[in-house]
């Protein structure tokens, strides 16, 4: 449930922006330029569009015009920070700083590690199987199959990884139990439920991340997607 109260100033005044500002008069203008320059003309000028766009979202929005990449000794701050912030049960400590390890160390998408479930683990040869996907929708998380057989991939972990792997699912094990429930094979990875059947929203992982990053003193307009390019480097 939205709180509109909660809305800060800069989003309202965002939303009537790019309702009077980019849509109204932005059109107004537009037409005005057909009429006195033509059609042909005009249309050059549309391709000036992304060229202004990066030159604001530079200097007024702060977007880097390169992506951002992530040192070693910035990973080793984001994951220490977890032990650091408060959080509602220690599973909670160790699940954000698997999932950011994982992400760091595979270049899996959120939505991947989300839907990743210990069936799809295999320990003895490191590992991981991704057939699945976690979305974001109205209703909540949904995981979404992958369209084809050929399409699923297996993604390699090396032996530091597995171990965390092991110790988050330790972890749960031992909180299944506490909560008189069954850890089952087909239970998600980074679920946060006794037992692991309940799905894991990636948007919660992304929230973290923000906690996360002020904590460690890292740049404010990295995210998740950034580890992903750390792999790639």
């Amino acid at each position: 449930t939205q709180h509109w109260a909660a809305v800060p100033a800069s989003a309202w005044g965002a939303v009537v922006y790019a309702s009077f500002g980019a849509i109204v008069t932005g059109y107004l203008l537009w037409a005005r330029g057909i009429r006195l320059l033509g059609s042909t003309r005009v249309a050059l000028y549309s391709n000036l569009t992304p060229v202004f766009a990066f030159l604001v979202a530079w200097p007024v929005l702060g977007e880097r015009p390169t992506p951002y990449l992530y040192s070693e000794p910035e990973i080793a701050a984001l994951l220490n920070a977890t032990d650091i912030l408060p959080w509602k049960h220690t599973l909670h400590a160790t699940t954000y700083r698997t999932l950011f390890g994982l992400l760091a160390a595979t270049g899996m998408r959120r939505g991947e590690a989300c839907a990743l479930r210990w069936s799809a683990v295999d320990a003895r040869r490191g590992v991981l199987t991704i057939d699945e996907s976690v979305i974001a929708a109205k209703e909540g998380a949904v995981v979404k199959a992958l369209k084809t057989r050929s399409s699923i991939p297996s993604v390699a972990c090396d032996a530091a990884t597995m171990t965390v792997l092991d110790r988050l699912r330790a972890e749960q094990a031992r909180l299944a139990v506490t909560a008189g429930v069954e850890l089952h094979p087909d239970a998600f990875v980074f679920s946060f439920d006794a037992g692991g059947a309940a799905v894991p929203h990636p948007d919660s992982f992304s929230h973290a991340m923000g906690r996360l990053r002020v904590k460690a003193k890292l740049p404010a307009d990295i995210h998740l997607h950034s580890l992903r390019r750390f792999h790639a480097t």
